[in-house]
């Protein structure tokens, strides 16, 4: 984790849920990638190859194309055999931020338009988790949480679920209704 204040703290959630003997929680100041990085280095015998350690791998990263892109395949060489992989905030675009926001050192009105509009964790899924020879048995959430597990490549089989949510569904018909509207008023 990132420093961050969040409340209830992630100690405390695991607490609640007695699940705290089974997760160690490691913060770092900037990003998670750098931790990952020295993962793969302790895992790593000399002159070898990373050897694989997790069994379940939760991504809940800046929801950003660079770095949680970079952050999957440093975690496909820390991922076991029939390990599960997941992403949560799968359908979140950085057109709901405020375009002066700045996150990840970029200014939100300075992106493209296609990269504020479209989600950054779906093309990860599509375009890199998905497209991997190790990688099957593909499950989408409410739009929300993206599966994958982690396959023998000479036993993969393509298969994506895929669970709407009702929710996610109507706001974003309405955001794309409501943007419609904005979009004429403007012109008239």
């Amino acid at each position: 984790l990132i420093k961050a204040t969040f409340n209830p703290t992630a100690e405390e959630l695991f607490s609640r849920t007695k699940l705290a003997p089974y997760i160690t929680i490691h913060r770092e100041k900037t990003s998670y990638t750098w931790f990952l990085k020295k993962l793969i280095e302790q895992h790593t015998p000399p002159g070898g190859v990373c050897e694989p350690e997790f069994d379940l791998c939760y991504i809940d990263g800046p929801k950003n194309w660079t770095i949680d892109g970079a952050a999957f395949f440093m975690v496909d060489k820390l991922m076991k055999e029939g390990g599960w992989l997941i992403f949560d905030d799968y359908d979140w675009v950085y057109d709901i931020c405020d375009s002066e926001q700045v996150t990840n050192g970029m200014r939100v009105g300075d992106l493209a338009e296609d990269e504020r509009t479209q989600p950054h964790v779906e093309a990860i899924f599509r375009l890199l988790v998905a497209q991997h020879p190790s990688y099957g048995d593909f499950r989408v959430d409410g739009n929300t949480w993206a599966w994958a597990r982690k396959v023998h490549s000479d036993n993969r089989t393509i298969r994506l679920t895929y669970t709407p949510d009702l929710r996610y569904t109507v706001s974003t018909r309405l955001r794309t209704f409501y943007k419609q509207i904005l979009a004429r008023t403007e012109r008239s």
